[in-house]
């Protein structure tokens, strides 16, 4: 549902417009409490003892070689050439690219989260002495933990795609057959690839059986590897299995969940490629984890759009809302589903989205949120969120989805390197036209 960028530069790519200057100490200090010793030059700082740790554990991902961030930052030579891009994300939050503000709603368990302690550490530091430390006694690193561990299944491709799309991004759909013999408790799916520094974000789906034909009919009406695939993966019944977004790393279900593949299963893998760094081929692989344990139950999933909206041309603030039910017995299709837990949602837009707002309503009256992403909506920034811990829903609750647009001029695609001017848009397929959907990953 991640849809082709008309040639819209990401987000990565303006991050050099964030070294300008215009951050004080004393505006800074408005936004983040200071870390060190209650004085605004947090003095005791240093890149060795301070500084590297975080950057290695919440920015090196991006922020490295073959890497999709614009400029590395695996140095001290790194950071203090880009210390004032550092102040200036770290105040406005921009990065890590996390986008939703859960201020009030329900907390994230996403490795991208950053502390206000942290945030304070990076920016003071950039801001003042910028010293160096002790570069042989290093406080040590700690990357992101591996819940996973080794895959189960590791598959080669075998396709190297160079893109020829004209545009700086590219959408493209890899068929991969695991070859498997008998039933699969999938519980993760992940990729790698060659060339990370052009691949933007991957969705993976699984085509069962009864799909394989209509698989392999468009894989073979394109003369590449695989096929152009700018909506979904272009085939009834894809079951999506895993979505990364540019700094994520694979999660598995939760706890005794899990999906259980049958024998023949293919993975049609839709990869989104963007040329702001540079172009190249690139290779994928697909890893598989599967359950050392017998699954106990199956994810299910609730999924809300609202398709009768309507954005005029130069209107500054559009809303339109979908609603979600909970049903012991659910008659079907979007916008019905069984209670459960709530464990991840999937909030989704276009080019022109501004803001969503989910929000559980309680048969008894009660409101909760459940993700708020507030003025700062980014088409390339977006992806699945975890939640810290799962929501209870029961049956009657509702769950109500509040989109929000911007069709003024400012706010428009660039297009071979032109904004676009602003023109009516409705719902639709393309990402020209607009979208307000949500979706909900449940347990029971």
């Amino acid at each position: 549902m991640l849809h082709r960028a008309l040639a819209v530069g990401i987000v990565v790519a303006t991050l050099a417009a964030a070294f300008l200057s215009g951050c004080t100490s004393q505006n800074l200090a408005q936004v983040l409490p200071d870390p060190g010793d209650g004085s605004s030059s947090a003095q005791g700082l240093t890149y060795y003892q301070n500084i590297a740790p975080i950057l290695g554990a919440k920015c090196v991902t991006c922020h490295s070689t073959g890497g999709i961030g614009p400029f590395t930052l695996t140095s001290y030579a790194d950071a203090r050439a880009n210390a004032q891009g550092i102040v200036q994300v770290m105040q406005n939050r921009t990065m890590p690219p996390l986008p939703p503000t859960q201020l009030g709603c329900q907390a994230l368990d996403d490795e991208r989260n950053m502390s206000d302690d942290d945030r304070s550490t990076l920016a003071y530091w950039a801001m003042g002495a910028k010293a160096e430390g002790d570069a042989a006694h290093p406080a040590p690193i700690v990357p992101p933990v591996d819940v996973l561990g080794p895959a189960t299944v590791n598959i080669d491709s075998g396709l190297d795609y160079t893109s020829t799309y004209p545009g700086t991004d590219d959408y493209r759909c890899f068929v991969i057959d695991p070859k498997l013999a008998g039933t699969f408790p999938l519980i993760a799916a992940d990729t790698t690839s060659t060339n990370g520094s052009i691949v933007h974000h991957v969705i993976i789906y699984a085509a069962l059986p009864q799909a394989l034909a209509a698989v392999a009919q468009l894989d073979a009406a394109d003369a590449g590897p695989g096929y152009e695939c700018f909506g979904g993966p272009g085939f009834t019944g894809a079951i999506p299995v895993s979505a990364s977004a540019v700094g994520s790393k694979a999660r598995p279900f939760p706890e005794g969940s899990g999906i259980p593949l049958p024998a023949g299963t293919q993975f049609v893998v839709q990869v989104h490629y963007n040329f702001t760094n540079g172009r190249g081929a690139n290779r994928l692989a697909l890893q598989l984890w599967q359950a050392t344990a017998p699954l106990t139950q199956v994810p299910h999933g609730l999924t809300m759009a609202n398709t009768t909206f309507d954005i005029p041309a130069g209107a500054p603030d559009v809303e339109a809302t979908a609603i979600g039910q909970f049903m012991t017995t659910p008659p079907g299709g979007a916008g019905f589903a069984k209670p459960g837990k709530i464990w991840q949602v999937f909030p989704h837009m276009h080019q022109l989205g501004r803001s969503i707002y989910v929000e559980l309503e309680r048969t008894d009256g009660s409101k909760a949120c459940l993700m708020n992403i507030d003025g700062n909506w980014n088409f390339h920034w977006q992806g699945s969120y975890q939640f810290a811990q799962p929501v209870t829903v029961q049956a009657g609750d509702q769950v109500k989805v509040t989109c929000t647009w911007d069709n003024t001029a400012d706010n428009q695609p660039m297009v071979n390197g032109v904004q676009q001017p602003p023109h009516d848009v409705r719902f639709g397929e393309s990402s020209s036209d607009e979208m307000c959907l949500t979706g909900l990953t449940l347990t029971n």
